[in-house]
């Protein structure tokens, strides 16, 4: 099911930057040699839009989702197939998920992404984002950290504390990466704050988790604790990558930098 008029998360806190805004225009669309920077092509006949406009608002919605630049124009065309037939079976079971997001959403249905360093949980989960984005659903990735040190902003700000609430409980799909790190000797105070907030998540409004994690599903309760580890263990379906993702985009790197 395809969404006709893409949703958005929209905050105050958790919004892009000016000079990434900027950027991005200057990218696609100032330089751009169809229009000239106008984002509009005139003939005798009509007036439309530029496709170098559509070109900005799709890369807009990638850096308005916080998918991290590196990960915003690779597809798993990038992945090496020697990597991709070590884990076929775990890359079938992501593109069903793919296929199915609005019955993931409706479920409450998530990922639990596992691997060691270097295996491509997050390009991985990225890939599922950009999927679901593309497809009019709102999305937002982040890392474990950055919401813990939202989650200290948030006792004294109530305005953070409106927007991590809202970003945790209405996004229908939100990857948090490295759910395993930046958790750990962290105050009561603020584990009192993201409990309510991933139990609203996954209980009241059934929305997916997509989390990745160096820890399997069976020992995150030592890092996270036992009320989220519970809930990650009814609600998501833990998937294992293995082996090294990285060599085919350091060979294209390589080829663009030392190739004449």
């Amino acid at each position: 099911m395809i969404k006709e008029v893409p949703v958005r998360f929209e905050s105050d806190i958790f919004k892009v930057s000016a000079d990434e805004v900027f950027a991005l225009k200057k990218r696609y669309c100032d330089s751009c040699n169809i229009c000239g920077g106008t984002r509009i092509i005139e003939t005798e006949t009509q007036t439309y839009k530029c496709e170098c406009l559509q070109k900005f608002n799709d890369a807009y919605a990638l850096a308005h989702a916080n998918v991290p630049v590196a990960f915003r124009e690779l597809t798993s065309r990038d992945l090496v197939e020697t990597f991709k037939q070590e884990n076929f079976d775990n890359f079938k079971r992501v593109r069903l998920y793919s296929r199915q997001l609005q019955k993931a959403l409706d479920a409450g249905f998530g990922l639990f992404i596992e691997g060691e360093n270097g295996t491509g949980k997050s390009f991985i989960a990225t890939l599922i984002l950009k999927h679901a984005i593309k497809n009019g659903y709102s999305g937002y990735f982040i890392l474990m950290s950055d919401l813990v040190n939202a989650a200290f902003e948030a006792l004294r700000d109530p305005d953070v504390k409106r927007d991590l609430e809202k970003l945790i409980t209405k996004i229908d799909f939100l990857v948090i990466d490295e759910v395993d790190k930046g958790f750990q000797d962290q105050s009561d105070t603020v584990q009192k704050i993201l409990l309510p907030l991933f139990k609203k998540r996954c209980d009241y409004y059934k929305k997916p988790l997509i989390v990745t994690s160096n820890v399997d599903k069976s020992s995150i309760d030592q890092t996270i604790g036992k009320t989220i580890s519970a809930t990650f263990t009814e609600r998501l379906t833990e998937i294992t990558f293995t082996g090294n993702y990285r060599p085919q985009i350091l060979d294209r790197l390589e080829q663009e930098f030392f190739n004449d």
